[in-house]
């Protein structure tokens, strides 16, 4: 048995193939087998079947190593304390 996997943002994610007698599949994959594809074409799960599209799926998020806009220092969590840690 094949199953097919959904990716977060809903394009094919390949094909696993599992034991006839599993029971069961896991999250973010369906039995539905997806349709035959042609060059430039892309497949997205739409709830209930697969859906042919012209439309790439949107690139990975890259992380940037020298972006430190969601690093805390822990300063803020005592904004609200004099010198002493007494909380105004």
């Amino acid at each position: 048995m094949k199953i097919y996997h959904i990716l977060p943002n809903r394009y094919y994610g390949g094909e696993t193939s599992l034991p006839d007698h599993t029971l069961g599949i896991p999250i973010k994959t369906t039995r539905t087998p997806p349709p035959p594809v042609g060059e430039g074409q892309y497949l997205i799960w739409n709830g209930n079947g697969w859906l042919l599209t012209k439309i790439p799926p949107p690139p990975d998020p890259v992380d940037d190593p020298n972006d430190t806009s969601m690093i805390d220092d822990g300063s803020s969590l005592f904004d609200d304390q004099d010198d002493a840690g007494h909380t105004a």
